[in-house]
């Protein structure tokens, strides 16, 4: 764990001058946010779209990622009120979704409360590789990010950070676990990466890479095209060159990283079911291997 993070102050003392929204949850007090100027940090953020000026989280709206399988699980909003006073807290996401009482705009919001007791700042620490891998291609293969937002809680939840960006929907494990998940759809998420590679970036990601894939549902629901975004670049790197020799599609044969050209890549296949797999007298479900993927 890293050492104890510094919190900002509660509202920016600067000359710039912050945009503020106001957040409510269910059956409890609206709380002011600003927007933080990260130090060093000199790029802009896409501004939050028009005439969002508040923005409300339902009781049914909290998630935390279950640290076993990291499955998204509902958790109270007593949950947030709590989280953070714990280090064993932060081996699990917290996050909600959050929508524009004046506009249709849902947003996600990568909560950090108590951020005063927290020993590690995974918003920034996340946001940090963000901006500098991934920040060009918001809206194509990432979502877009709204910055940094802070906002004093009291004791109600302390120092509250967190992050805000477009909501997207749904997580391709839930496509998985509904046994939604066509060809189609699974040719889609080759396809992302492929683009994220093309892009020079490689995610690196220790989970399964499946995790970090969601699908843009309001999107659909609006359009009828089907997009989908990769999230979490905690661990990933630029200046990738992929040498990938094959594309992410089935490929009715098992083909091994070293003949695929791109170690993520291959490991990418075989967890979408792209390669013929040994034989067996189980009936192993799919998807689940491997449960990580080197790179």
């Amino acid at each position: 764990m890293g050492s104890h993070m510094s919190t900002p102050a509660a509202r920016p003392v600067q000359e710039w001058e912050a945009p503020t929204i106001t957040i409510s949850f269910q059956d409890s007090p609206s709380f002011a946010a600003y927007e933080w100027e990260i130090p060093d940090h000199a790029r802009g953020f896409p501004p939050l779209p028009s005439g969002v000026t508040s923005l409300h989280v339902a009781a049914d709206a909290v998630y935390r990622t279950y640290v076993g399988d990291r499955r998204r699980l509902r958790c109270s909003v007593e949950h947030v009120r709590g989280w953070g006073r714990k280090p064993s807290n932060e081996a699990e996401a917290l996050y909600v979704h959050a929508r524009s009482t004046t506009t249709d705009d849902g947003f996600f919001l990568r909560l950090l409360p108590n951020a005063e007791h927290s020993t590690q700042d995974r918003a920034l620490e996340s946001f940090s590789r963000y901006e500098k891998l991934v920040a060009d291609a918001a809206g194509v293969l990432v979502p877009r990010h709204h910055g940094i937002w802070i906002m004093d809680t009291g004791k109600w939840a302390g120092i509250v950070l967190f992050s805000v960006l477009q909501w997207c929907g749904v997580p391709f494990t839930d496509f998985v676990r509904a046994r939604a998940d066509t060809e189609s759809i699974r040719v889609r998420v080759g396809r992302v990466f492929e683009l994220l590679h093309d892009f020079g970036v490689v995610h690196r990601g220790t989970d399964d890479l499946l995790e970090k894939v969601i699908f843009d549902m309001p999107h659909y629901e609006a359009t009828q095209v089907l997009r989908c975004y990769i999230v979490d670049f905690s661990e990933a790197e630029a200046g990738h060159v992929c040498a990938r020799r094959l594309p992410a599609v089935p490929l009715g044969a098992f083909v091994p990283s070293r003949t695929f050209g791109c170690r993520e890549m291959a490991g990418l296949t075989c967890c979408l079911d792209f390669n013929a797999h040994p034989d067996t007298n189980e009936d192993v479900p799919p998807y689940h291997y491997p449960s990580r993927i080197a790179s």
